[in-house]
């Protein structure tokens, strides 16, 4: 997204002398857009979630607290139905908690791989954001930590977890915001939020604002006088206005599907990596959301077996936690024997008093 705002700069001057022309452009022609069609409902769902209850909608709201600047322990949802999930340690509730221990990238004890950390931060960003974009609020992204104050790792702005779901909402909510179908500035707000923007502006960030809501395909267009001829086929491969803009640039041809999507009032015209963000943006709903946890939570379960296999039940702990794990274990296996034989005895003492009463045989002699 770093590129974006590159080239945001570069538009903010740019526009300078095209803002107008470009506002009075599309305020002439400007029609009604189509109605939304919404994603078919009753989504397949793996069998085994019918062992667990999986929300169609997010029982909680975004954290007051912004977003944590530590990788320890992420916020957890304080609702029952997150701490079920289609494994012990699974459920979404167990994933957050987990993070600096099992998993993360600052676990000191991490039991999963680099690569296996990467999918579950994926996931995690990918299902926040459809929460975000059904919501119209990207401080459901507060749930994971952005740039970190502390710690062994520095991990920067963007490429914070946080920061990468964001610009999963971006993607879809900026090209909605361009299609009139998103009336809030915040989409394009993200975009201008990076460093390359502090400085040197001559348009202000409300005037790009202003331009990108009369239309994607027409803001190259009205800084094309004042962009050179590289600058305006990297302007056109960011905000393309047909398909010959992007090659096979496959970034550029979703944002460009996004877009008409978006006009279209049509989720199924998405690429398919963000129909389900583009159904949950357009119908306002989170049902499209759903599947992207089963899988955030198939696959979190899926490696917790393997790294316990490989720990030998214990995933994510240090040595010295280990062995005092190993050593609580033993304890209340030798309680559990110690009380289940006590039972035996005193379940035999009845049963004998109980014989001796009615003279069976086994009962002691008078």
């Amino acid at each position: 997204m770093k590129k974006w705002q590159v080239l945001a700069a570069a538009l903010l001057f740019a526009l300078a002398g095209g803002l107008k022309l470009l506002q009075h452009r599309r305020a002439a022609g400007q029609g009604e857009l189509p109605p939304v069609h919404v994603l078919p409902g009753g989504q397949l769902l793996p069998e085994d979630t019918t062992q667990y209850y999986i929300p169609e909608e997010f029982l909680a709201v975004p954290p007051k607290s912004g977003a944590p600047d530590t990788y320890g322990a992420l916020p957890t949802i304080k609702n029952e139905i997150y701490d079920r999930g289609p494994c012990s340690g699974g459920s979404l509730n167990e994933i957050l908690s987990s993070h600096g221990r099992t998993w993360g990238y600052e676990a000191r004890h991490a039991a999963f791989s680099g690569e296996e950390t990467m999918e579950v931060y994926g996931l995690l960003e990918r299902y926040l954001a459809c929460v975000a974009l059904s919501r119209r609020s990207p401080g459901y992204c507060d749930y994971l930590p952005a740039q970190s104050r502390g710690g062994d790792l520095k991990i920067g702005r963007f490429e914070s977890p946080n920061y990468k779901c964001r610009e999963n909402y971006m993607n879809v909510s900026f090209p909605a915001f361009a299609a009139g179908r998103e009336k809030s500035e915040t989409a394009c707000r993200i975009l201008l939020s990076g460093q390359s923007m502090n400085e040197g502006r001559q348009v202000s960030g409300q005037d790009f604002c202003a331009a990108a809501a009369k239309g994607m395909e027409n803001i190259c267009a009205s800084a094309s006088a004042s962009l050179s001829a590289e600058r305006m086929r990297e302007c056109r491969r960011f905000l393309p206005a047909s398909a010959d803009d992007c090659g096979s640039d496959k970034n550029c041809l979703d944002r460009l599907a996004i877009y008409g999507a978006m006009k279209a009032g049509d989720a199924a015209a998405c690429p398919a990596d963000y129909r389900g963000l583009c159904g949950a943006f357009l119908a306002e709903k989170e049902g499209a959301c759903a599947v992207i946890l089963v899988r955030l939570e198939t696959v979190y379960c899926d490696y917790l077996a393997k790294a316990r296999k490989k720990g030998r039940g214990y995933a994510g702990y240090s040595p010295e936690e280990v062995k005092e794990a190993i050593r609580l274990e033993a304890e209340a296996q030798a309680d559990k024997e110690k009380n289940e034989a006590e039972a035996r005895r005193l379940t035999e003492e009845v049963n004998r008093r109980a014989r001796k009463m009615l003279g069976k045989p086994g009962a002691e002699p008078k």
